[in-house]
């Protein structure tokens, strides 16, 4: 079911990004069918330009991933399309551009929630998350506890990302969890305590205080490349594999949830 929901959440989330990497003004529709129809009747009124820097923003992430690894890639990637955008001012042929990002912080705000009707409305939602999340994190753990021979206290982890998304919550955040992308690269650049995500949080801090107005050239189509690149990476292409030859249910299971992820609304 995992798999699935993950695969089908992938694909939407690539597919919503067709619009912005071909520069297409469309109108927004929760059905993936009209979406499809839309682009595709749409399709001759491309900017070619646009589509350009999408695409050399794609080939720079994938050829730093392959060269190196551990070097920030996306980030590589929207330095040369913003770069490309700023030298050949291609905002005045019709290149969107994000604008410039305000220089601050998320705010302190302690979240308005009610005992009554919230917690109700509120309650199933939280669960769901909080359960997915939970497995996610752990899954992530073990695995790289595999590599280490580290022990692994599940119940550390799980107060550790309660309070991680309680801190997270007085802050305008959303609801998170571990993350394979981050956690490999991590890993592979050699990080050996949580202080890793620590000082990365900080970095990130940083760069949005100093760098902020930087983003004022930056393309559309650049962060339409990147998030098309992380949904790709998403699909869990080999465990799917290792699924669809397990069993006849486990496909079904796996193509079933998948399916329904793209044609029914996601709630």
């Amino acid at each position: 079911v995992i798999l699935g929901f993950t695969a089908g959440a992938a694909v939407l989330i690539g597919f919503k990004q067709i619009p912005n990497l071909l520069g297409l003004q469309l109108e927004k529709s929760s059905s993936f069918v009209e979406s499809l129809l839309q682009i595709a009747s749409h399709i001759p009124e491309t900017n070619l330009i646009t589509l350009a820097l999408g695409l050399i923003t794609i080939v720079v992430i994938l050829t730093v991933k392959k060269l190196r690894p551990t070097w920030p890639g996306a980030l590589s990637a929207m330095v040369v399309a913003g770069g490309m955008v700023a030298i050949f001012d291609l905002d005045a042929y019709g290149v969107s551009v994000v604008g410039a990002i305000p220089r601050s912080l998320p705010p302190f705000n302690l979240p308005q929630v009610s005992l009554g009707a919230d917690v109700a409305n509120l309650a199933s939602g939280a669960l769901a998350i909080a359960i997915l999340g939970l497995m996610e994190a752990v899954s992530i753990a073990k695995s790289i506890a595999g590599n280490t021979h580290q022990r692994l206290n599940v119940n550390v982890e799980f107060v550790g990302q309660g309070l991680a998304n309680i801190a997270a919550s007085i802050f305008s955040g959303y609801p998170g969890s571990g993350s394979f992308t981050r956690s490999a690269v991590n890993f592979r650049s050699g990080a050996k305590t949580p202080m890793s995500g620590v000082l990365s949080g900080v970095a990130v801090a940083v760069v949005v205080l100093l760098a902020a107005p930087l983003a004022a050239k930056l393309p559309v189509a650049a962060l339409a490349g990147v998030l098309m690149v992380v949904a790709y990476d998403l699909v869990q292409k080999e465990d799917i594999k290792r699924t669809i030859r397990a069993t006849r249910g486990d496909a079904a299971v796996l193509a079933v949830t998948f399916l329904a992820t793209l044609f029914l609304h996601l709630e």
